[in-house]
Parts: structure tokens; sequence; C-alpha cells
């Protein structure tokens, strides 16, 4: 009986430690671009509303840079989006220089429109909305 006793408790136990554990959110690092010297991974938690941004900015996400050389960390790149007239413009946002600077338009922009495409699965499952026509 004492087997069972120590079954009973060892299970009891685990369950009990998946009804305490903290939620937890998973994010993904989704590929988005990349150049000669660099690859930019989209952190799939950090897609979302901007708020009290300048210039319309109203969509946000954030990544990192690595290097194609050796994958070592390069740096972090936070991306901004605004939608004036339909046309989405990017913008990143330089943490040293406290602002957001102008990229240009998805259109002329491939590395902006990766990103844009990259974070739209992500809008959608969050409930925030988009529009497709969007260019």
């Amino acid at each position: 009986m004492s087997s069972l006793k120590t079954l009973v408790l060892m299970a009891s136990i685990l369950v009990g430690s998946f009804l305490v554990m903290p939620n937890v959110s998973y994010a993904e690092d989704v590929w988005c671009y990349s150049n000669e010297h660099t690859s930019f991974y989209l952190d799939s938690d950090s897609i979302g509303e901007v708020k009290n941004a300048p210039n319309g900015i109203n969509y946000g996400a954030s990544g990192k840079v690595v290097s194609n050389e050796d994958g070592s960390f390069v740096n972090i790149m936070i991306y901004g989006f605004a939608v004036p007239n339909d046309n989405v413009e990017g913008y990143s946002y330089w943490r040293a220089r406290g602002k957001w600077e102008y990229i240009g338009s998805i259109k002329k922009n491939s590395e902006l429109r990766a990103v844009w495409q990259a974070m739209k699965p992500y809008l959608k499952k969050k409930g925030i909305y988009y529009s497709d026509s969007w260019e």
C-alpha cells in the first residue's frame, strides 16, 4: 500500500504544479528577411498596436538582427507602421535617440514589406484590425 500512496502523492504534486504555474506565453521568432550580412527575426509576442506614437504610427513589432556569418546577435530593431490614405509606411525606433525615424513605404522597401506581411497573421490572431487592401 505504501507504493500506491507514494504514486498518488506524486500524481497530486504533478497536477498541482500545473495548476499553480503562471500562464506563460511562448514567443516565436519569425524570419522576415535577409540581406548580404544579416537576417531579421520578428518576435511574435511584440506584434501589436502602438499607443501615443507620432506620425500616425499605430502598429509595431520588434525583433533581432543576427549575423548571417555565425548567427550571433547584432542588434534589436523596433518597427512601427502608419497607414495614411491606405498606404503602409514604415518607421524604426532609435532607442539611443529616443525617436521614430521614417524609413519609407512598403511599396518601395522589400524589408519593410516582409516585416508587415509577417505581422499580419499575428495581428489577425490578436484581433487587431488591418486591411489586406493596404499597400
